[in-house]
């Protein structure tokens, strides 16, 4: 579960440093090793969320992982 939370810590800050993909690759294998706990990570919802706003063209695995947390890609 540590090391779960450090790399959503990671996915966060290489969002904010500009690395949008590797955020969300990393929350991808977040979510592959600990896919029930990472639903209730805030920061991984909030991050999930940044990006979306951000998004400018369609990403279909962004998307894919926004639903199953529970992100609306609208708000």
């Amino acid at each position: 579960m540590h090391s779960a939370h450090y790399r959503v810590d990671v996915a966060q800050a290489k969002w904010q440093t500009g690395d949008g993909d590797g955020a969300l690759e990393t929350l991808l294998e977040v979510e592959e090793d600990q896919p029930e706990w990472i639903k209730f990570q805030t920061l991984a919802t909030t991050t999930v969320r940044e990006i979306l706003e951000a998004e400018r063209r369609r990403n279909t695995p962004l998307r894919g992982l926004a639903a199953r947390l529970g992100v609306d890609p609208t708000h």
